[in-house]
């Protein structure tokens, strides 16, 4: 395995006016470390075949600045200071960071999740007609409350009621959630079908034969927390908060290629695979449940079909873990002494590649936190559906 070593030691010293000087040392704690798990020349070029090698890619780098007492510090008999790599002393004892590989493994629910999205592009139609009619109902519901709401606004606006304070607040936040949901559960998804049915009809979504394509897909997470670390190097005490960001994100490119004609059923999702996924729009408010789980994205991904072949699917997953000190006290004796300077920053940088023969859709959860538009969606539609006191109806 190919590996760039660039670190060195980093050094505290205590040193004792008129005595001795003591050096602490950690070795290999700062610069840069990379390593790859092999080369990207397995086998060779060949037309019409998609080639690629899974690979692990690992970047190290501790950057830190020395830091000093300006003067000796008594304590006892004896006047102390203490001077050098006192921040990144401090961090190597701190297990995650020896241990920071651990933050950087691979994580499958990501993987999956980004995979079946990728698989569900890959049996995308052309013209989706099948959802666009199990939908049509809800989605001329939500413009339908588009209209009202921006008529219930002006109306008010023009001619003010003669009602409460809490009263107005209520009107105002019932006209606003409306006009929100209606707008990207109704006016939305009308515009996009408008888009794809237009790009159907100029040909623009046809699909050559035997042409190599790709579709791809994501998820990512992320996760940030702080510890308390304490170190005891000689005669003084060393404390500190810090500060770790951990950072996911998996993408899946899947090779495909049509090889048979595209018969009308495929081409506008009316065929008898795609009823999973016109019985799951049906049900009111599925796309609630697709926020926390792949649902409708699964059901899109296990369609069986002859006249799409996947050739290659490789998943890349990669990991930023980061880690600095928020604070620094360095104490002698239990007392509070000044140091200065003193900072380290830690970054661990990884690719993980892992190439699939046969991909296939997995049902998981969701991974990491919604969307901002999506926890707007979910404050609109439960304010929608809690019981409002009569005296604000």
């Amino acid at each position: 395995m190919p590996v760039r070593d660039n670190r060195d030691s980093v050094t505290i010293k205590q040193e004792q006016l008129g005595g001795p000087t003591t050096l602490y040392s950690v070795a290999k704690m700062r610069g840069v470390y990379q390593d790859i798990s092999a080369l990207n020349n397995a086998g060779s070029f060949t037309p019409g075949k998609v080639r690629m090698n899974p690979v692990i890619l690992q970047k190290f780098t501790v950057v830190s600045c020395e830091g000093r007492m300006e003067e000796y510090v008594v304590y006892g008999s004896y006047k102390y200071r203490l001077s050098g790599d006192v921040a990144a002393y401090l961090l190597s004892n701190y297990s995650p960071f020896t241990n920071a590989g651990f933050y950087a493994s691979y994580d499958s629910s990501l993987g999956d999740y980004s995979r079946t999205k990728a698989l569900a592009k890959v049996q995308e139609p052309a013209f989706d007609l099948g959802i666009m009619l199990a939908e049509m109902a809800e989605t001329l519901a939500f413009g339908r409350h588009l209209l009202t709401s921006l008529g219930e606004f002006v109306a008010y606006w023009n001619k003010p009621q003669n009602f409460t304070r809490l009263q107005k607040g209520k009107r105002y936040v019932d006209m606003t959630s409306n006009a929100w949901l209606a707008w990207r559960y109704g006016a939305t998804p009308l515009i996009i079908a408008f888009d794809d049915w237009i790009s159907t009809l100029i040909g623009k979504k046809d699909l050559a034969r035997n042409v190599l394509l790709r579709s791809s897909g994501q998820s990512e997470t992320s996760t940030c927390y702080t510890s308390y670390l304490t170190a005891n190097p000689g005669m003084f005490g060393l404390s500190g908060d810090v500060k770790v960001e951990v950072a996911k994100k998996a993408t899946t490119h899947i090779y495909w290629m049509v090889t048979g004609p595209q018969l009308f059923a495929d081409k506008f999702g009316m065929s008898l695979s795609d009823l999973p996924s016109i019985v799951w729009e049906r049900i009111p408010l599925s796309f609630v449940w697709d926020w926390f789980f792949n649902i409708g994205a699964w059901l899109r991904a296990i369609k069986v079909t002859d006249q799409r072949q996947i050739l290659a699917c490789c998943t890349s997953q990669k990991t930023d873990v980061k880690m600095y000190l928020k604070s620094l006290t360095v104490k002698l004796g239990g007392v509070k002494v000044p140091l200065y300077g003193s900072s380290v920053d830690f970054q661990l940088e990884k690719l993980d590649r892992k190439v699939t023969a046969t991909p296939s859709p997995s049902l998981v959860t969701r991974p990491g936190a919604l969307s901002l538009q999506h926890k707007v969606d979910a404050l609109t539609l439960l304010w929608q559906r809690l019981p409002k006191p009569r005296s604000l109806r």
